[in-house]
């Protein structure tokens, strides 16, 4: 198999690329590749949701496409690599313990040699329904609340680095919560005159033609068992150097929701 990126994905990912920027102004080129919501989170029953990504410019953006295709290709893995196929009778339960261990070793090397940073918001059930004001509820699933979180994160991050450009999102086409990423990002809009947020466009696209956003799902993964008490073993043990330096992890909490409506009090849920 030749998985070297063909001459029309390369133009595909130009396409992306102006979809969420409109521009190739390298002054413009900070992004976050994804937000990805874990599918924990939309289970009624489940307790915690997640969604997490990292950072790329254009440059690293191309890159690491290239690279992780290239990866997937020397583990003989047609694309999409996603973490819920590592069960017994999914598409890589064949991998060994060893397999699994040097796979994720190299993903996860990838993904830290390309991002300036990683980022996750976690969301428990009981600390959204006690801690989120109930007429924001009424706007924001846990899911939304994630994605405004993920976003925070993103302006605590434009302060950091004194970016002053808005950063795109792009997340998983296949998502069935895209009405609430949409009024989650019109209730961000409705607060901006108070402080920028740096949000720019929202993009979907398929995560089998774009490699960060499997990337995010391997994050997100590791990042939903870390939170539930499971732990990275069993060959899975190398997810965890993705959350060593330049990672930025915001669980909803008292201190999130207190520096976040402390900006807000003068504004409307209405």
């Amino acid at each position: 198999m030749d998985w070297t990126i063909p001459e029309n994905d390369n133009e595909r990912l130009e396409n992306l690329w102006w979809a969420m920027h409109h521009s190739d102004d390298p002054v413009r080129q900070a992004f976050p590749v994804v937000c990805y919501l874990d599918e924990s989170g939309t289970d009624q029953k489940n307790p915690k949701a997640v969604m997490a990504g990292f950072l790329l410019n254009k440059p690293e953006f191309f890159s690491f496409h290239a690279g992780w295709l290239k990866l997937l290709e020397r583990f003989k893995i047609e694309p999409p690599l996603h973490m819920n196929e590592f069960g017994q009778h999914g598409r890589f339960g064949r991998f060994s313990f060893s397999e699994r261990a040097a796979l994720l070793t190299e993903a996860a090397n990838l993904i830290n040699s390309h991002k300036f940073v990683s980022i996750a918001a976690t969301v428990d059930r009981m600390q959204y329904e006690t801690s989120v004001p109930v007429k924001l509820r009424k706007h924001l699933s846990m899911y939304g609340i994630c994605f405004v979180m993920c976003v925070w994160g993103n302006y605590e991050i434009a302060k950091q680095m004194e970016y002053r450009g808005r950063i795109a999102l792009l997340l998983d086409d296949i998502t069935e919560h895209k009405k609430e990423i949409f009024a989650a990002r019109d209730w961000i809009r409705t607060i901006q005159s108070a402080f920028t947020m740096h949000i720019g466009s929202i993009t979907f696209d398929d995560d089998k033609y774009v490699s960060p956003l499997q990337a995010a799902d391997l994050i997100a993964w590791g990042v939903r068992r870390r939170i539930s008490g499971v732990p990275l073993d069993n060959g899975f043990e190398p997810i965890s150097n993705i959350f060593g330096s330049s990672h930025i992890e915001h669980p909803l909490n008292d201190e999130f929701f207190g520096e976040l409506g402390s900006r807000l009090q003068d504004y409307s849920y209405e």
